[in-house]
């Protein structure tokens, strides 16, 4: 270990000097001054320097007790001085012709003159006895601390006799100006011989810092230079103002530079292979020169270099994060560079022959001028180049590219990108298989693992599971082994196929470890190495938490995508995340070294609306792009090879091609075609159900084969929350889900499928249990144990080598996509960023171009591997789409790719034009004034030049005839030829300034105004009302005279489309009441704008379809599809009124049902009684579905559809009906959570067929002839409960259950038992472990409680104690009311324990969201029943 060294707080170098001084061989011992040491610092002027390096006990003087301190110093002493200040120690090979071979300092002169900073005289001569003048002196510090000036000879050296200083030495005097202060008469004396004291003072000067002696020091403010001059130092948290040595002393050692910041230059004079180690440092320009040899420099952590200059034979090892601005090479140097790391700019001189790159970071620009460079094994020609990370982009001298070419628009189609076009799995010639995967730098063993997963298909199909080794039911591990599962319990062998999800990595299951996400990337790579070893193939999906909001995967609010693109605010969060994903598969490897394989499936289910990433709030380009991005970002930037990539939306597509392609990424990004579908609880193992899946299935595995890729049933499940515990309606569903797909040719075709996770009965229950703790064995694990005998199932045992096949990557073909702004997405700032990715091809120039416009604007190839451009809005395009396309060229300047994409812009302001006045009047003209209290236009005279205010450029407005009891004075200005600079009808919106004279005369209550005209109309002045301010309410400022003005500014919106449009101008006036002053009136900064406003958001309305600028792709990318599908577009015809409704195209097939769904974000809707819309059905009689979902489930309503007549249709909430497992009716505290609208057809008597209705004016109204809803209650209308009891479990478990999220004593499922009660014949019970410490019963059912006393039930244990608190919850927040405590024992007889909650201070009674009892402090042995009964609602007493 090193040990830590302090700063020396004095001049170590001018220490050095006189150490050296006092050395007893040194020919200068005999001295003729007779000062004492001691004397020396109370009568020298250097004294004070002196005692410091005394006190240091480092200075000794002569042997008589002098110092000598004006002794002068010979030419020799002084170069020895300098050689231990920078340690030097080569040796020149032609010595000094006049130096013996035994002079003590026949070494020192040898050094110097091989160091370059002491030439000599003529005939090779050194003169080292000679003295040395003050001008020499100066000359060789400069030089030996490598100062050099540039500009006139004598500027800035104001000595005296500065004409005496020889040439040779002026610049040194000047670049040490600083330090040499000269005498008192203001000369220099160049040629008076230096003394010892000022050397010393000299040299002190220039050193603030040296390090002299192996160690960790903290360096702190250092202001001056620093010098480092021995191996094994180590700089830390130091900022140094001047210039830092790392000195030749340093040998071919190792010197670490830790958070160090050094404003002037770093100069790199030792350090041999042994790397100079810079570590999240700061350093302005950095200079090689170590003539010595070869020297490393390793950058690493967050440095940033402005400028790299190599002058001697240098390697540069670049790690991630590290950032050069230009790098300068002037010798042969070698580069390696990680993932992560930018160069800016690099020049490779002509002098850097046989130079080499080896990067997988990112060099922006590399101007080549050397012959011989190998950039990434490739030798290149001159010219300029670039590297991606890791990719070469050359820029110049590239041939035409071969290949098809792309749009880069790949969704609602084949999917194809355009990008590789190779037969998969064919032979290359050489005996070697080749497939086509998205990483072509892939591991063998991820290569292997996809022809393995290749090969399977038709042969046999692998089962999977979710979180196969961490949960289940059947085991309980506190720390998951790897050793059990749920599966290998119930049939004697692990799955084939291993799931994990993200979730793991932040904690949220397991083997995660929350808030510590080390450890939960440790733990999971453990579990999945295990997995590994067995033979056992991993999967991983990515439940990613929402970026905007910080909720999670399933908080759908906030348009995550958009925030997280690049450019966008959260993509730096989004990053991060992915950080995570890239740490656990590099450092997942097996015992070989070798990266495990892992399928990574990231937004999955993408087509529902249950997820962030979902259709219901991420548009289809949107989706396309982040997957895109998340593939590129693991792939190109952090360097992740072991991944292949899985496409899984949900199923089912009714075997449509066009619809499971809808939101495809393209080939160039997915390796595996996969589907998510599970089936229903209710109905379970239905033919429809296994039909379409087969369908499905099959189109899915025929598509993998046109694509070369794997096809997959990537989620599969008994229903979405599993099977039930019992009673589940099909035994056999395992086996009948297997015969039904192995029996057809195509969708037997699937490599695996993988079901999810045993996490607990209510809900998430998937494989059947075997020999459960309480439990027993399912009632279908008879079945499963068929599904697992089955040939054509496959389990890990029957896993075949998974690295055997030897494959080849095919090559990558020419590629391009626009990372933003995406396609139909809407850009609301007035400078945007256009980014396209090219890939795999050398493009001589990128481009983007607007629709309509024949300019080519270049986009230039940034460090984050984009090409990109600003692009500043043009105006005309506010408040409309604008279409541009973004192309990429080859040598022979033909476009070899290129992509079209649409947006819509809604800037709040463009500015068009601005009249600043710097230099003229800018053709702004009077046109009049007009005097309201004369009712003429002469009683004013206005005159207008240009003027200045505050020596800024300004329009200057005389004004004369001026009267304060005039309360219309009009100054009218004409912003003349105006119409031939913009285009005045998108002008909306115009700004000025003003500044008034203050002036005693104006009236007590004068105001301004300001109005805009639009010519030839005069009639309509814009701003008359809403500009008017009185004066004294504005600001005062103050000009350079002491004159005070008002500073006015006005801001006026044009809002006549009519009449902007037939403008032929554009006219402003000022307008005073009771102005009277003889100053001007300065005008600044006038300003045109296009002016975009966002309709007010109106929280009643669905749609009324007019915000849409007609671009149908824009209502549809809003409504999303289901079922058989629909269509929908904008209608000019069919419509209430507006210029648009709502087409709505539907199709019924295989599904029998069709539909669109619209996400609402939590509207509010509880002071609303009725949905209504305008409505155009078809007369065919088909059942029409109006849905509302709020969190507690979906409502419908059904209008009639047997007529074609057009007509208003009122739907009353509370004729809404619950479906799909809500209950009761549209309260209005479920109104206050409307979260998705959708419009279904379904089939009628098996219609089949492709019809359209219409609709307009979507929207939620109050009718006072309805009643009101609910108020949230259980009573009818907004009745609330009556005095009685209100559970007595007689009929059944009446909704209670265990809360499993609160669930920490295996309480069971709750049922009736009729063993103990305490009113009636039976009591709910439940089963628990009395060694747990807490658990819950609930009920969740709303309930309207006001008006009651308390609520009290009753309990009981069959044996041991517990303490328990009756409870309820309140309220939008579910706010917390609970009892007292009352403690319970088993062994106080046979009566019931009652527990009692007052409700006299609880809040929200009306709503009242759950009910429950929680027991805690269990104590006693095994396990017991807790029995509750008679829960009685108790009124206020008369």
């Amino acid at each position: 270990m090193m040990k830590t060294l302090k700063c020396v707080p004095l001049s170590a170098a001018a220490v050095l000097f006189v150490s050296l001084l006092s050395a007893s061989g040194f020919s200068y011992a005999e001295s003729l001054d007779t000062v004492s040491q001691k004397e020396t610092s109370a009568i020298h002027w250097a004294g004070t320097s002196i005692e410091k390096w005394m006190g240091e006990g480092l200075i000794k003087g002569y042997p008589d007790g002098s110092f000598s301190p004006d002794k002068s110093v010979t030419r020799a002493e002084f170069v020895t001085i300098m050689n231990r200040v920078f340690g030097y120690y080569q040796k020149t090979i032609q010595p000094f012709a006049d130096v013996s071979a035994n002079a003590w300092y026949t070494n020192e002169l040898s050094v110097a003159k091989e160091a370059g900073y002491y030439d000599g005289f003529n005939n090779n001569r050194s003169q080292a006895d000679a003295e040395l003048t003050r001008q020499d002196a100066v000359t060789l510090i400069a030089r030996a601390f490598l100062l050099k000036h540039e500009g006139n000879i004598d500027a800035s050296v104001g000595f005296k006799d500065v004409k005496e200083i020889n040439a040779y030495a002026i610049d040194a005097v000047r670049e040490l100006s600083n330090y040499v202060s000269g005498y008192s008469d203001g000369t220099f004396r160049p040629d008076v011989p230096i003394t010892r004291a000022e050397v010393v003072t000299l040299v002190d000067k220039l050193v603030k810092a040296y390090y002299s002696q192996p160690g960790i020091v903290q360096g702190g403010s250092i202001q001056g230079n620093a010098v480092i001059n021995h191996e094994g130092v180590t700089l830390k948290d130091a900022n140094i103002s001047g210039d830092l040595y790392l000195a030749p002393g340093i040998g071919e050692g190792e010197v670490t530079l830790d958070n160090v910041t050094v404003n002037g230059t770093t100069y790199v004079l030792g350090g041999g292979n042994h790397s100079i180690i810079i570590h999240n440092s700061n350093l302005n320009q950095v200079v090689v020169n170590r003539k010595e040899g070869a020297v490393t420099i390793r950058v690493t952590g967050s440095t940033q270099m402005e400028r790299l200059v190599l002058n001697s034979r240098s390697t540069l090892d670049m790690r991630s994060g590290s950032v050069i601005g230009f790098v300068q090479a002037n010798n042969p140097f070698e580069l390696k560079g990680e993932k992560g790391s930018t160069v800016k700019k690099m020049e490779i001189g002509a002098s850097a022959n046989g130079s080499e790159v080896n990067s997988q970071g990112t060099l922006t620009e590399v101007n080549i001028l050397s012959g011989s460079v190998k950039i990434n094994g490739q030798l290149t020609n001159p010219g300029i180049t670039s590297v991606i990370n890791g990719r070469i982009s050359s820029r110049t001298n590239m041939g035409p590219v071969t290949g098809s070419v792309s749009s880069g628009n790949t969704q609602g189609s084949s999917g194809s990108s355009g990008g590789n076009g190779e037969t998969g799995g064919t032979d290359n010639g050489a005996g070697l298989r080749v497939e086509n995967l998205v990483d072509a730098e892939a591991t063998s063993t991820t290569k292997s693992l996809f022809a393995y997963l290749s090969d399977t298909r038709g042969k046999e199909v692998l089962f999977g599971q979710q979180h196969v080794t961490d949960v289940g039911l059947s085991f309980s591990e506190s720390t998951p082994t790897g050793t059990q599962s749920d599966v290998k319990n119930a049939v004697g062998d692990f799955p084939a196929v291993y799931g994990w999800d993200t979730l793991s990595l932040e904690g949220k299951e397991k083997p995660g470890v929350f808030g510590d996400p080390v450890k939960s990337r440790e733990n999971l790579a453990i579990l999945m190495k295990k997995a590994h070893d067995n033979k056992g193939i991993i999967t991983l999906s990515a439940h990613m938490p929402n970026f905007v909001t910080g909720g999670s995967f399933n908080d759908v609010k906030g348009n995550v995508v958009e925030h997280i693109l690049p450019g966008g605010d959260k993509n730096a969060d989004f990053n991060a995340y992915l950080d995570q994903v890239a740490d656990l598969a590099n450092q997942l490897k097996d015992d070989q070294g070798e990266a495990i394989p892992i399928l990574f499936r990231p937004f999955h289910e993408q087509n529902g609306g249950w997820f962030w990433w979902g259709a219901q709030t991420t548009s289809q380009s949107e989706y396309v792009e982040i997957y895109r991005y998340t593939v590129e970002y693991l792939r190109d930037l952090k360097n992740v090879h072991n991944l292949l990539y899985v496409y899984s939306p949900n199923g089912s597509f009714g075997g449509s091609e066009a619809k499971y392609l809808t939101t495809y990424p393209g080939d160039d990004f997915v390796d595996i075609l996969g589907m998510d579908q599970y089936d229903n609880q209710e109905t379970p193992g239905a033919a429809n159900f296994l039909n379409g899946l087969v369908s499905d299935l099959g189109m899915i595995a025929k598509l993998a084969d046109t694509k070369e890729k794997v096809a997959t049933f990537s989620e599969f499940g008994y229903s979405p929350s599993g099977m039930k515990t019992t009673g589940n309606g099909d035994l056999n569903w395992f086996t009948n889900v297997l015969n039904a797909i192995k029996q057809d040719p195509d969708a037997k075709r699937i490599a695996y499928m993988l079901t999810w996770a045993n996490f607990n009965l209510n809900g998430n229950l998937f494989v059947p249990y075997h020999n459960a703790s309480n439990l027993g064995d399912h009632e279908l694990l008879p079945d499963f144990i068929k599904f697992y005998n089955d040939p054509y199932t496959a389990f890990n045992k029957e896993v075949g080598d998974l690295k055997a096949k030897k494959v080849q990557a095919s090559a990558e073909k020419a590629f391009m996509h626009i990372a933003s702004p995406v396609n139909q997405s809407t850009v609301r700032i007035g400078e945007t960023k256009i980014r396209a990715r090219v890939l795999d091809v050398i493009p001589s120039r990128v481009i983007y171009q607007l629709e309509g416009s024949d300019i080519e604007m270049p986009m230039v190839l940034d460090q984050d591997g984009y090409y990109s451009a600003d692009w500043a809005i043009d105006p005309a395009f506010n408040g409309n789409t604008a279409t541009f396309t973004v192309k990429a060229y080859d040598n022979n300047n033909v476009s070899i790719l290129q992509q079209t994409n649409m947006v819509f812009v809604k800037v709040k302001e463009v500015l068009m034009k601005s009249y600043t006045f710097d230099n003229d009047t800018e053709e702004v003209e009077s046109v009049g004034t007009w005097s309201g209290a004369n009712e003429n236009g002469t009683s004013i005279v206005l005159d207008v030049e240009h003027g200045e205010f505050d020596s800024n450029g300004a329009l200057q407005l005389n004004a004369t005839g001026l009267e304060p009891d005039d309360t219309w004075q009009e100054l009218k200005l004409n912003l003349s030829n105006v119409a031939e600079t913009v285009k005045i009808s998108d002008v909306k919106r115009v700004k000025l300034d003003l500044l008034i004279p203050v002036s005693v005369d104006n009236n007590p209550d004068a105001t301004v105004r300001t109005m805009v005209l639009l010519p030839p109309d005069y009639n309509i002045k814009f701003g008359m009302d809403s500009t008017e301010k009185k004066l004294t309410s504005l600001n005062k400022v103050t000009d350079t005279m002491g004159l005070e003005y008002y500073r006015y500014s006005a801001s006026v919106d044009l809002t006549d489309p009519a009449l902007s449009s037939a403008a032929k101008g554009l006219s402003i006036s000022i307008v005073g009441n009771g102005f009277s002053f003889d100053r001007p009136i300065y005008v600044d900064n006038i300003q045109l704008f296009s002016v975009y406003e966002e309709a007010v958001s109106d929280p009643a309305r669905i749609d009324d379809f007019e915000g849409y600028n007609g671009v149908d792709a824009a209502v549809a990318d809003l409504y999303k599809p289901q079922g058989d599908g629909v269509e929908v577009s904008l209608d000019t015809t069919n419509k209430q009124g507006g210029s648009y409704g709502l087409s709505y195209k539907y199709t019924l097939g295989n599904q029998t049902y069709a539909g669109i769904s619209k996400t609402l974000n939590e509207v509010d809707w509880s002071e609303f009684n009725q949905l209504e819309t305008w409505i155009k059905a078809d007369g065919l009689g088909q059942k029409l579905v109006f849905q509302l979902h709020v969190s507690e489930g979906d409502f419908e309503y059904y209008p009639d559809t047997s007529t074609d007549v057009a007509r208003l249709e009122k739907m009353d909430f509370n004729k809404f009906v619950p479906v799909h497992g809500a209950t009761g009716t549209l309260t209005k505290e479920k109104l206050k959570d409307v979260q998705k609208f959708s419009i279904f057809v379904n089939s009628v008597n098996g219609y089949t067929g492709t019809n359209s209705m219409y609709f307009d004016d979507i929207k939620a109204v109050y009718d006072p002839n309805v009643g009101d809803g609910s108020n949230g209650g259980g009573g009818s209308g907004s009745n609330p409960q009556g005095p009685g009891i209100l559970y007595d479990f007689e009929t059944g478990t009446e909704a209670w259950s265990v809360d499993e999220s609160q669930n920490d004593a295996n309480a069971q499922v709750t049922e009736v038992s009729s063993d103990m009660f305490s009113t009636g014949s039976k009591a709910l019970r439940s089963a628990f472990s009395l060694t747990g410490t807490s658990f819950e019963l609930k009920n969740d059912t709303p309930l309207d409680l006001k008006g009651l006393k308390e609520i009290t039930a009753k309990v009981k244990l069959s044996s041991g104690s517990a303490k328990v608190k009756l409870y309820i919850k309140t309220g939008s927040v579910w706010e917390w009311n609970a009892s007292e405590v009352f403690e319970i024992i088993a062994t106080n007889g046979g009566d019931f324990t009652k527990i009692t909650l007052p409700l006299d201070k609880v809040k929200n009674l009306d709503t009242v969201k759950s009910m429950g009892i929680k027991l805690e402090s269990l104590s006693g042995t095994g396990d017991a029943f807790i029995y509750l009964d008679e829960i009685t609602l108790v009124g206020v007493d008369k």
